[in-house]
């Protein structure tokens, strides 16, 4: 008898129980799961930190942009100022450079080669120095030499590379030139026109040629009228 009640006790203690540990666990998945309001407020929050975000990273391009620029425009204001300067330190070369004093051991001045006598090794002369050619870059191409002909007189002009030239100065500091070759070589060697020369004959051959053409007309015309 005592067995039986007290299982009837324990029963009933459970039948009790029941509805108070159903809603302990209803109340605890409710508490568990968020409601609509809650998780919209959540994502709204979430999307402006994300747009405060990306504000401040195109902001933080923007000022680094900026920053770059003038850094680049200080760059190209050095870089001005040190080519004035360059500028001025060519302008202050190119004026030293401009004048020359005095002349130096080697140089010759025109005056001292014309009319110096040219010679070969037998120490035969082979002529004079009549002129000097340079170049557009005022630099001494070649020296023309009077060649054949006699007390100045009939001589050829024919012109040597400055470079085939030995130049040196004797004892009382007069110029001498030698050239290795023969008289015979430089009587042969074709003979040198100026640019003058070479427009003027070509202006005698332009009129050679309009007076041949114009006698030409002339012995046509007088043809046509004798028949």
């Amino acid at each position: 008898m005592n067995t039986g009640k007290h299982t009837s006790w324990i029963l009933a203690l459970m039948l009790a129980t029941a509805p108070m540990i159903a809603a302990g666990q209803s109340q605890t998945d409710d508490s568990g799961r968020k409601s609509a309001p809650q998780e919209n407020a959540e994502q709204q929050t979430s999307s402006q930190n994300g747009e405060m975000s990306s504000t401040s990273e195109t902001q933080k391009t923007g000022e680094e942009a900026q920053k770059a620029a003038q850094e680049g425009q200080k760059a190209a204001g050095e870089e001005q100022k040190a080519a004035k300067e360059d500028g001025k330190s060519d302008k202050a070369a190119g004026s030293q450079q401009m004048f020359v004093p005095s002349q130096a051991e080697g140089e010759l001045l025109a005056s001292e080669l014309e009319g110096v006598a040219v010679m070969n090794a037998s120490e035969e002369e082979l002529g004079s120095v009549q002129n000097v050619l340079m170049d557009d870059e005022a630099r001494i191409r070649a020296l023309i030499v009077g060649v054949g002909g006699f007390l100045g007189m009939g001589e050829k002009p024919v012109a040597v590379s400055y470079d085939s030239f030995q130049q040196s100065r004797n004892q009382e500091g007069k110029v001498t030139l030698t050239l290795e070759t023969t008289r015979e070589e430089l009587e042969q060697a074709p003979a040198f026109t100026t640019l003058a020369e070479q427009q003027a004959e070509q202006e005698r051959a332009q009129e050679q040629q309009q007076a041949a053409e114009q006698q030409q007309t002339s012995e046509e015309t007088t043809s046509e009228e004798t028949q």
